[in-house]
C-alpha cells in the first residue's frame, strides 16, 4: 500500500546538463526533415540554443532554498547572535559608572547604541516571521505523477515539435 502523498505543490526540478541535451535532442529531430544541410542544423541548433539561454536569463530568478527545518535554524541562530550582543552590550552599560567624567556621554551612546540593536532584532523578527508565514501558505508544486517519467511520449514529442515549428516560423518572418 502506497504512503499517502503530502498535499501541496511540487517544483520538478532538471539539471541544467539534461535541460540541454533535452532541447538539442528536440531541435535535432524536428529539423531532420526540413532539407536543411548539416552546417544549417547545426548553426539552427546553436542560435536556437543561444536564443533560448539568454530568454531564460531574463524570466528567472536565482534563489536559495531552504528546508523548512533549515530556515528555523538559520532563525534561531540569528536570534541568539542578537540576543548575544544585546546582553554583552547591556553588561557593558551597566558596568559603567555615570559619576566617572565622560561617563554620562558613554552611557548615551550605548544606550543608542542598543536602542538601535533592539529596532534591527524586531526588524529582522518580523522579517522572519513572514517567510515562516509565507513558507506554510505555499509549500511547492504538487506533481501528478509518482514516480520521475521516463523518456518523452508521442504527445511530449508532437508538443516539442509544434514549439519547434512555431520557432522556425517566426525566424523565417525575422529573416530579411
Amino acid at each position: 500500500m502506497d504512503a499517502p502523498q503530502p498535499s501541496g505543490k511540487r517544483l520538478r526540478l532538471v539539471s541544467r546538463e539534461a535541460l540541454f541535451q533535452a532541447l538539442d535532442g528536440a531541435l535535432a529531430e524536428g529539423l531532420e526533415g526540413e532539407g536543411l544541410s548539416a552546417p544549417e542544423i547545426l548553426r539552427t541548433r546553436r542560435r536556437t540554443t543561444r536564443a533560448f539561454v539568454a530568454r531564460l536569463k531574463t524570466r528567472s530568478k536565482r534563489v536559495r532554498a531552504l528546508s523548512r527545518a533549515e530556515f528555523l535554524a538559520e532563525l534561531e541562530q540569528s536570534r541568539a547572535r542578537f540576543a548575544h550582543e544585546k546582553e554583552a552590550t547591556e553588561r557593558e552599560l551597566g558596568a559603567l559608572d555615570p559619576a566617572t567624567p565622560g561617563g554620562h556621554d558613554r552611557v548615551d551612546i550605548l544606550e543608542r547604541r542598543v536602542a538601535k540593536m533592539r529596532a534591527a532584532l524586531a526588524e529582522l523578527e518580523e522579517h522572519y516571521a513572514e517567510l515562516a508565514r509565507r513558507a506554510a501558505e505555499d509549500p511547492g508544486l504538487r506533481s501528478v505523477y509518482r514516480e520521475l517519467q521516463g523518456e518523452a511520449t508521442g504527445e511530449k514529442k508532437k508538443l516539442l515539435r509544434a514549439v519547434l515549428d512555431e520557432n522556425l516560423a517566426l525566424k523565417r518572418q525575422l529573416e530579411p
